[in-house]
């Protein structure tokens, strides 16, 4: 995902997209679509220097809200990224109901 593509290159009928564009390097980037109608907000977070990540709160009738976290994470990323991305996971962990969901190539 790059910042030139436009929202409508990548849309969806009846969804909205969130997404968190690569920046200064080729490939990468994350994108979630949530169907219309669902109240969802998305939330502000820390980027992790080395990976992309879309937080969204989705708010459920008579329930707690859901927070869901996308993450990329690129294959051969500097040693210290995974420490940050550690910190953004338990951050999201420690709400009531959490999703937790990427692309984690592993650190080497």
């Amino acid at each position: 995902m790059k910042t030139e593509i436009a929202d409508s290159e990548i849309s969806i009928p009846a969804y909205q997209p969130f997404r968190k564009d690569r920046q200064n390097r080729q490939g990468g980037g994350v994108a979630v679509y949530v169907r219309t109608g669902i109240s969802v907000v998305e939330r502000e977070h820390t980027q992790a220097l080395e990976c992309e990540s879309v937080w969204l709160k989705i708010k459920k009738a008579n329930s707690h809200n859901l927070e869901f976290l996308a993450i990329y994470l690129p294959p051969n990323v500097l040693s210290g990224a995974d420490d940050t991305l550690l910190s953004l996971v338990k951050e999201a962990a420690s709400h009531q109901e959490v999703l937790i969901v990427g692309d984690f190539n592993s650190l080497q």
